[in-house]
């Protein structure tokens, strides 16, 4: 079967999306929109404030991917809801787990062409959880720890989390204190330890 899916991202394009995504706002679920062209038509700000910066595309890539496969008819994990097709799949990204889920969503409900529509979230690995257990850090703490250990400086912290650097420098100062690492070197050995 033909895909008809183009590699251009365009977010909040011209597809009739639009009034939905108004709709769709107003819930705190994080999600996206995929059109059958395979365009992400739209990205509410939980989805963006999750993804981050570092590793946005990688994350709409594999949105794309499962947004295509639920258009196909493609095998998945077999579960419906209402008659269509629902898709769940588990990625990695860096030291980030995600669990996406997509639903068609039919001309009926879209008035439009088909949309896919695909919630997100991300659920602690091992590593996470041992994190944030035993040094009570929080779900941002966690992703501040993760970019320590890939030795960023607090200006790509910043960039990669969508946040001013004076707010990138106040989470490192909380980690290390939580951590009681005197240095980004000792958080990121600890990193490395447990990812062992």
């Amino acid at each position: 079967m033909t895909s008809h899916f183009s590699s251009n991202v365009q977010v909040k394009s011209e597809v009739d999306c639009g009034l939905l995504a108004e709709v769709l706002d107003s819930i705190e679920d994080v999600f996206c929109l995929v059109d059958n062209l395979g365009r992400i038509c739209h990205e509410n700000g939980a989805f963006r404030e999750m993804v981050g910066h570092a590793h946005h595309e990688r994350v709409r890539d594999e949105m794309r991917q499962l947004a295509r496969g639920v258009l196909i008819g493609g095998h998945g994990s077999g579960k419906t809801n209402g008659g269509s097709e629902a898709r769940v799949v588990e990625f990695k990204i860096g030291h980030n787990a995600y669990r996406a889920r997509a639903s068609l969503m039919r001309k009926s409900l879209s008035d439009s062409s088909p949309l896919v529509l695909i919630t997100l979230e991300s659920f602690s690995t091992g590593v996470h959880q041992t994190l944030s257990t035993r040094h009570r850090l929080t779900p941002r703490e966690v992703q501040v720890v993760e970019l320590l250990a890939e030795g960023h400086s607090n200006k790509s912290v910043a960039e990669a989390l969508g946040v001013s650097a004076h707010t990138a420098r106040h989470h490192t100062g909380r980690v290390l204190s939580k951590m009681q690492a005197k240095c980004r070197s000792e958080v990121g050995a600890l990193v490395r330890r447990l990812h062992r």
